[in-house]
């Protein structure tokens, strides 16, 4: 499958920064197919919640490098509801992860995640790494 643009769920950003041999290599490969890399709110939030002293200047130059989404309505209802039916069959989510997910979902942005289970949608590609 050709994609486009991916947004980088923080795992990834994190990763990255932090020089995962396995996060460089995902980004390599798609950088070489001219993939747009691109992030939301809830990734930027997070990023520089996990930040360890000294990598500021790095996770700041690294989004800002990124096309950003910003959360619409659109997006937000699109979480509600992925919350709202996931919850129906006994399935938690958590809400910075719908919102992910109602980005990627009304943009038709994939998601690039080491975390897979957090996102059980089926409306948008995600790929691990």
């Amino acid at each position: 499958m050709r994609t486009e643009s991916v947004l980088l769920d923080t795992s990834f950003i994190i990763d990255f920064l932090r020089g995962r041999p396995e996060a460089k290599s995902v980004w390599d490969a798609m950088g070489r197919d001219g993939v747009i890399f691109c992030c939301c709110a809830i990734n930027v939030e997070e990023g520089f919640a996990g930040m360890k002293p000294g990598e500021e200047d790095d996770t700041l130059a690294f989004v800002r490098a990124l096309r950003y989404y910003p959360i619409s309505r659109a997006a937000a209802r699109r979480a509600g509801t992925y919350r709202r039916e996931y919850r129906l069959r006994g399935i938690t989510l958590h809400t910075p992860d719908t919102l992910i997910a109602g980005v990627c979902s009304i943009h038709g942005l994939a998601l690039v995640t080491r975390n897979l289970d957090h996102f059980p949608m089926k409306d948008f590609p995600v790929m691990g790494y």
